[in-house]
């Protein structure tokens, strides 16, 4: 860190460490996510067997955003939802693997923050916002699984 601006330091780490760390719940929230579609269509919530979970479980996890929202379009989920999703992954794709050739030299050279900090904003609202939607999703996809086990008994 340089020692002329830890304030600005810490805001970039916050916001850009905040950033990434989203877009891996992102990641593990699809994974959730096609876990139930995929079960459904597979009717293996009905009555799955530990063998059916963990299978389904192995298939998914691991899996890159990009692999997993591909799949996620076989779903036919509303387009806006697949757009924020692919928006989202291409900013997280910028992120971590072309941010820093970016903006390396101006914060660790120059120490000229506010072009990065304002870019890592506009890079991580399509994140927050992808995951707080694919949040929303998961839940009401445990409530659904929830209702039909209720409606068996």
């Amino acid at each position: 860190m340089t020692a002329k601006s830890p304030k600005h330091w810490h805001r970039f780490l916050q916001l850009y460490g905040h950033a990434v760390f989203t877009a891996q719940l992102l990641e593990k929230d699809l994974a959730n996510l096609l876990w139930f579609l995929e079960a459904r269509k597979r009717d293996v919530l009905r009555r799955p067997t530990p063998a059916d979970l963990i299978a389904l479980i192995n298939e998914l996890d691991g899996n890159p955003i990009g692999n997993l929202i591909h799949r996620l379009e076989e779903f036919q989920l509303d387009h806006s939802i697949v757009s924020l999703l692919k928006l989202a992954n291409g900013n997280r794709i910028d992120l971590v693997h072309h941010f820093t050739v970016r903006y390396a030299i101006d914060i660790n050279e120059n120490n000229k923050f506010a072009d990065a900090i304002q870019r890592v904003n506009d890079l991580r609202e399509p994140i927050l916002t992808a995951h707080a939607k694919v949040q929303s999703l998961v839940i009401a996809e445990i409530e659904r699984m929830r209702v039909d086990t209720e409606q068996e008994r």
